[in-house]
């Protein structure tokens, strides 16, 4: 939108966003493994013709009147990461440095671009940590394409137009059913959960460790997500459903005792959807944030994972029949009054009192050939999201193709690295198993 001086509204969602980042960044990320070396100047001049076609240039947040617009960007710069002696773990420390680091007040392109050399597999790790205010990871993924296929001197047959960087008011998107429907029932709703979730268990958090965050990684057999997709099928549930079952069944093994000494037995999930399957017409080309939640409550978090999965499930279908996951927009409208009026405290132990979830799920499946001709140069994919101060703990399962990796991010003040590292561990083993051996009866 170069010379144009046109706004767009921060939706509700950003709007909580933007109160969260004035205590912590809260950014998010991908990752892409590409095969071989890239050349870092003609990968960088991709970048920049890539932005610069989409419109994605120089963001400029009015955070005063609550709006936000693009310029043009001149410079887009791409850092080259040395590697150390384990590409991985500078993978995992690089990621952690950046989703820790904000991006400026002033005018900046939200998206930070590194690259990673991994010579021992012949490969590289494009890197994306971006200002999660600006955009989701689907908006990333539409970018993403451009510039990999601009890179490898191809073009897919959608993006010959600019994304709309601009987009339309979320509730006009959604239409009137969602900017209407049930509002009184969903603020009842909104009442009933809080009441509920008061009384489940959520980690204690120490606030001498921080308010920062740690990454951590993990690639999944190949070929687990088909047999995973195969298995949930034959259940009549999803893999999102059964993810979310495995981390609860670690995470109550990994709270039993301070569950009973704080006598608090349940837990509470986080479960994070995309409203483009809402108005998947009118929000398929839109660069910015388009997402809703809804809370999973475990009342018997230690039964056996058929039980966790008949709770889930029927909790599930009830969110997808009345399309909550849009009315979770008016809880965002509300979190935004109370950050207005100073009533939300920002320090995680507000959250521990008020909004006592114990983590949260986010499950995104791609493939290479949506990806067009630049899929095939791409091995693996990992989404990276945060935590921000209402959450101890983000789970992100991210399937391309066949492909399933996983990355947990967790609060400095809530989990230590190696507890975190040790819940990741546990919840790839359990899903592993699954696989392996199939669902057992009750």
């Amino acid at each position: 939108m170069e010379g144009s001086l046109e706004y767009a509204r921060l939706n509700p969602f950003q709007e909580v966003m933007a109160y969260w980042e004035t205590a912590h960044p809260y950014n998010a990320g991908q990752v892409v493994r590409l095969d071989g070396r890239v050349d870092v100047p003609a990968l960088r001049a991709a970048i920049q013709t890539a932005c610069q076609h989409a419109g994605v240039g120089t963001l400029v947040l009015d955070r005063q009147r609550r709006r936000y617009r693009y310029d043009r960007a001149e410079s887009i710069q791409l850092e080259v990461i040395v590697p150390g002696e384990s590409p991985a773990d500078t993978l995992r420390s690089a990621l952690t440095e950046s989703m820790n680091a904000g991006f400026p007040d002033g005018p900046h392109h939200p998206i930070r671009w590194s690259i990673l050399d991994d010579a021992g597999t012949d490969s590289c790790f494009l890197i994306t940590v971006w200002h999660h205010l600006a955009a989701d990871e689907m908006s990333m993924r539409l970018l993403l394409r451009r510039v990999l296929n601009q890179y490898y001197g191809a073009q897919h047959p959608e993006d010959a137009h600019p994304l709309t960087v601009l987009p339309p008011p979320l509730s006009r998107a959604l239409g009137p059913r969602h900017r209407y429907l049930s509002q009184i029932a969903a603020l009842g709703r909104i009442i009933r959960l809080r009441l509920v979730v008061r009384k489940v268990y959520r980690f204690k958090e120490v606030k001498a460790r921080g308010e920062g965050t740690h990454v951590h990684l993990a690639s999944l057999p190949p070929g687990l997500a088909r047999q995973l997709v195969t298995l949930c099928r034959s259940h009549g549930v999803t893999v999102n459903d059964l993810i979310l079952a495995a981390l609860g069944k670690v995470l109550a093994r990994a709270t039993v005792r301070a569950r009973a000494h704080a006598s608090k037995g349940n837990l509470a999930l986080g479960a994070a959807v995309s409203l483009r399957s809402v108005a998947p017409e009118a929000l398929a080309h839109c660069f910015g944030v388009f997402l809703g939640h809804w809370v999973i409550l475990l009342l018997r978090p230690d039964a056996a994972l058929p039980a966790l999965l008949r709770q889930i499930r029927v909790q599930t279908r009830a969110e997808k029949s009345a399309q909550r996951s849009a009315v979770s927009q008016l809880e965002y409208s509300l979190l935004g009054l109370m950050s207005r009026w100073g009533s939300i405290r920002h320090d995680g132990q507000w959250y521990e009192k008020v909004y006592r979830l114990s983590g949260s799920v986010s499950n995104v499946r791609a493939s290479t050939e949506w990806l067009g001709h630049a899929g095939q140069h791409i091995r693996e994919y990992y989404l990276i999201s945060p935590p921000g101060p209402a959450m101890p703990l983000v789970v992100a399962s991210a399937t391309l193709d066949d492909q399933l990796n996983l990355c947990l991010v967790a609060r400095d003040a809530a989990l230590s690295a190696a507890e975190a590292s040790t819940l990741l561990d546990e919840l790839g083993a359990e899903l592993n198993a699954i696989a392996g051996q199939g669902l057992p009866s009750e």
